[in-house]
């Protein structure tokens, strides 16, 4: 049996009578009846060259609990700063061999309108995404382009921040274009990890919109209180207690140039960092201390969250 985590965004439907009615998003266990193969077609969503093709006798089962170990989104997002360089590898007349997922903060968002194109009236919003350093234009067509504006219009924390699944780059007189494809998503204030971590990023470098100020956040004394709850007995120290990490290798990762940069994958830049445990504790008796260290996996069984759940929970006590 394979646990497999099923995203709506990452599969095809070839026989979609068979398997629409069984396939929704959560973790499922397959059988060994599925068939790896290799990727051929273009803008792949994954940057994974194996394809998973489900035959008549695979069979697929729900879990019947769900694993809070297991994300329910999974992106391969790529620093805004980076696009252009990946852009530039292909033609624009060409198709790239993988899709890019973006993230960032919606601005000069332009309400939808509809446009003659080469395949007809299609509908179309545009708008501006940047991460505080880089910014780039952004279409979407079709459908999504409807479902943004009504996203749009419902977000009520600011600023928005936009993720873009599956994208095409284009280049025109030294800038980027970001366009929506027919597996593209868009998810606006989604409640993710990925989503704080950035709106905590951009408190801290001083990140404005619409006159409205996001300075650096005050540290919680709430952040003491909640460690002494869950560890009886033992001090957690005043040090820093999370650390940002890579989302391939799991490694530290270091500001380099004013990115963060991990060094164990060729200097590979992460645009937005997975936050990680590491608390150092101490535990002391009448005869005896020790200082000892809970790592992530441990933590995060005790706490039942991620290290950018907690924080962001602090933010919001705060």
């Amino acid at each position: 049996m394979t646990i497999i985590l099923m995203s709506k965004h990452s599969y095809m439907l070839i026989n979609g009578i068979l398997w629409l009615s069984i396939l929704m998003k959560g973790a499922y266990t397959l059988s060994q009846t599925s068939i790896l193969r290799k990727q051929q077609v273009p803008v792949g969503p994954v940057s994974s060259k194996i394809l998973i093709n489900f035959s008549p006798s695979t069979t697929v089962q729900k879990l019947t609990e769900d694993d809070f170990m297991i994300p329910l989104h999974k992106f391969e997002f790529v620093d805004l700063g980076d696009l252009f360089s990946i852009a530039t590898k292909c033609p624009n007349d060409e198709y790239p061999e993988y899709s890019t997922d973006i993230i960032g903060v919606v601005e000069d968002f332009e309400h939808v309108s509809s446009i003659k194109t080469k395949f007809g009236q299609m509908n179309i919003v545009r708008f501006r995404i940047t991460d505080g350093r880089n910014s780039h234009k952004v279409s979407i067509w079709g459908d999504l382009a409807v479902k943004a504006e009504n996203d749009y219009n419902k977000a009520v924390e600011t600023p928005v921040i936009a993720i873009v699944m599956s994208t095409r780059l284009k280049t025109y007189k030294s800038s980027v274009q970001i366009s929506s494809l027919p597996s593209s998503k868009i998810y606006l204030n989604m409640d993710s990890d990925s989503v704080v971590a950035m709106r905590y990023r951009l408190k801290e470098e001083g990140y404005t919109v619409s006159q409205q100020s996001t300075g650096t956040p005050q540290e919680p004394v709430v952040q003491k209180k909640h460690f002494f709850r869950i560890v009886k007995d033992q001090n957690v120290e005043e040090a820093d207690w999370w650390y940002n990490s890579c989302s391939d290798c799991e490694g530290e990762v270091e500001k380099v140039e004013g990115k963060l940069t991990c060094t164990n994958c060729t200097n590979k830049t992460i645009a937005v960092p997975e936050k990680r445990y590491r608390i150092v504790i101490l535990a002391e008796d009448s005869s005896e201390a020790y200082n000892f260290i809970l790592m992530d996996r441990a933590t995060r069984h005790l706490t039942g969250m991620t290290a950018t759940k907690m924080q962001s929970e602090m933010l919001k006590a705060s």
